[in-house]
């Protein structure tokens, strides 16, 4: 009988929880999950811009500026932001546990004082652009599986994971950014480097090149200034000191006494982040202080991490001697001893020869010539050095480049600095020695720096100074119009051609006959472009040698204009590598010209 009442009742029970069950699933309202109804407080991460904890005396601000996590309070310093969106996360997945009324408190003789929220221990404090929440925290559950908090100091409390007791940072260095330089490698655009006892290294980011301006100008080598640089962003901080530094030579860190001075200006920052390295921070070494020159913040850091960053010009310099931007030269000038090769460029027309002739220069040889300049390498830098030993108290080779020359009335010779005009933006002077027998290099120095550096002989022995060797390969450039009469000697008979303004060539030696118009149209061509195969040389002392002095045949191209103006082409013997000897008359250049060329110009003008 007591049986089958108990199985009685346990069944009206159970059919009494499924309705009661159904009931509150058809209650639940379709727009809104479980996962969301548990949140402890509904806040999205990505829009604050506002958070502060307290802990048992210690309060911490941060707020967002700009993009940027930044430490108010006890300190002003960069936060890290990558700790405080992990808490920011971890506060939005913390759980909604049993909520406790006033009415429930009351019923169990329970007070704010019995969950420790009378004074909390700890408080948090987010914010976005519209709104606040305030997260008191309390004691710990019984079974210590839970605690309380009060949210926006509401009447209720909640139960909450303890994960919320991990979250909470309990002093202001958990939070700042332990890294020594924010930024990246990328944005630099000068760095400076001062080392103690030696002088400042500076170096400038220009276009692709990283180019050296303290305490010489040179090319940088790109690959070791980007790795001090990774280097010195990925340099962090191990220890904040004091934020109250009122002695930097306690620490090692003034002006003086700084072991290593980094000054560093990033593209898009109005101000320079200067860090300074000071005196070893513990017994052994191992770790130094460090601050920066704008604060008084001081910290520590590795110091073997510091040693890779000292760097000096000679390790940061490439191992070009020269650097020169073709682009930008306006004079080189070349000396051995009373010799001297100069060139200018003059505008849009190029470079010209204007020592010891003026001619024109080839564009393509003297960009050569820079190249070659600029490949100098530098097998060995020396400090120190006596310039006599090295043989440059009187240099072998002087050469001379400048971005600017004086605009007129300034000789170049010396580039003096000091002379009136638009003297040059830059100049550089190399002074290099002569090779020694059984040396395979030779010294150099430029003239406002104190180091010696050993070149490759060989490759020093390379620049010509002949000007031959650059001048332009076009020794005739008439314009074709101007061409009004053409006399051919050849054989000991004379034959001439002639027109008037734009009328037909006609013969006038002999008057009689056809001008051969072929012929006439083929040296039209050749006097408005004339290159030569190369030329023989300029100090001319026996013009028999060439077949010149009593020539084969001549050309003779008579100009409009100014009376009298004309140009007489005289062709002499063959030379060896199969072309004719020619030269200008009352010029003393002698030059070769291709056979096959020089038959075509001395055809019969007269048919």
């Amino acid at each position: 009988m007591h049986l089958k009442t108990t199985l009685f009742l346990l069944l009206a029970l159970s059919m009494v929880v499924g309705v009661i069950w159904m009931v509150d699933l058809a209650r639940e309202p379709a727009d809104q999950t479980p996962a969301e109804e548990l949140r402890l407080l509904a806040i999205e991460p990505e829009k604050m811009v506002y958070v502060s904890f307290y802990w048992e005396g210690e309060f911490i601000e941060c707020m967002n500026e700009r993009g940027q996590w930044m430490i108010r309070k006890p300190v002003a310093a960069r936060a890290d932001a990558s700790k405080i969106n992990r808490i920011l996360a971890g506060i939005e997945m913390l759980p909604q546990g049993e909520t406790i009324t006033p009415a429930q408190r009351q019923v169990r003789g329970l007070t704010l004082n019995d969950y420790g929220l009378t004074k909390p221990r700890a408080r948090i404090v987010l914010g976005d652009p519209d709104k606040r929440y305030l997260l008191e925290i309390g004691n710990e559950s019984p079974l210590k599986n839970a605690v309380y908090v009060q949210i926006d100091q509401q009447d209720c409390i909640v139960a909450t994971s303890t994960n919320i007791l991990g979250i909470i940072p309990r002093h202001v260095a958990e939070l700042r950014d332990t890294r020594l330089l924010q930024g990246s490698p990328s944005y630099v655009r000068r760095l400076e480097i001062k080392r103690a006892n030696r002088p400042l290294v500076q170096i400038v980011k220009e276009g692709a090149e990283w180019i050296m301006r303290k305490p010489v100008v040179a090319r940088a080598d790109w690959s070791k200034v980007s790795r001090l640089l990774e280097n010195l962003f990925s340099l962090p901080i191990q220890e904040f000191v004091s934020e109250t530094m009122s002695d930097p030579v306690a620490y090692g860190l003034s002006e003086d006494e700084a072991m290593l001075q980094v000054s560093v200006w990033q593209e898009g920052e109005k101000d320079v982040d200067k860090l300074v390295f000071g005196k070893k921070a513990n017994e052994q070494g191992s770790v130094i202080y460090a601050g920066r020159r704008a604060s008084a913040s001081v910290f520590t850091v590795d110091r073997a991490r510091v040693d890779v960053l000292v760097a000096g010009m000679a390790e940061l310099r490439d191992p070009r001697l020269y650097f020169m931007a073709p682009e930008k030269m306006a004079v080189i000038r070349i000396e051995e001893g009373e010799r001297a090769l100069e060139f200018r460029k003059n505008g849009e027309s190029g470079w010209q020869i204007v020592e010891p002739a003026q001619w024109k220069a080839d564009n393509r040889m003297v960009a050569d010539l820079v190249s070659r300049l600029n490949t100098f390498r530098i097998d060995q830098v020396i400090d120190g050095t006596n310039v006599t030993e090295a043989g440059l108290n009187h240099p072998a080779h002087v050469i001379r480049v400048a971005e600017e020359y004086p605009a007129s009335g300034i000789t170049t010779q010396g580039m003096d600095p000091t002379a009136s005009g638009p003297v040059e933006k830059l100049k550089r002077i190399l002074l290099m020695s002569a090779p020694q027998p059984g040396k395979e290099y030779v010294f150099a120095r430029f003239e406002d720096e104190p180091l010696i550096y050993r070149i490759s002989a060989s490759s020093s022995s390379t620049i010509s100074m002949d000007p031959l060797s650059y001048r332009d390969c076009a020794v005739l450039t008439l314009d074709p119009s101007a061409i009004r009469k053409i006399t051919l000697k050849k054989n000991g008979t004379e034959q001439a051609v002639e027109r008037s303004g734009t009328g037909t060539w006609k013969p006038v030696v002999p008057a009689t006959g056809d001008a051969n118009l072929n012929v006439v149209t083929n040296l039209l061509a050749r006097a408005a472009d004339l290159r030569v195969l190369r030329f023989e040389r300029s100090d001319i002392r026996d013009l028999a040698v060439y077949g010149l002095k009593d020539a084969h045949a001549s050309l003779t191209f008579s100009l409009s204009g100014e009376e009298g103006i004309q140009k007489s082409l005289l062709f002499g013997e063959n030379s060896e590598d199969l072309g004719v000897y020619a030269m200008f008359q009352g010029q003393d250049m002698v030059f070769v010209l291709e056979k096959a060329l020089v038959d075509t110009m001395v055809q019969e003008l007269v048919r």
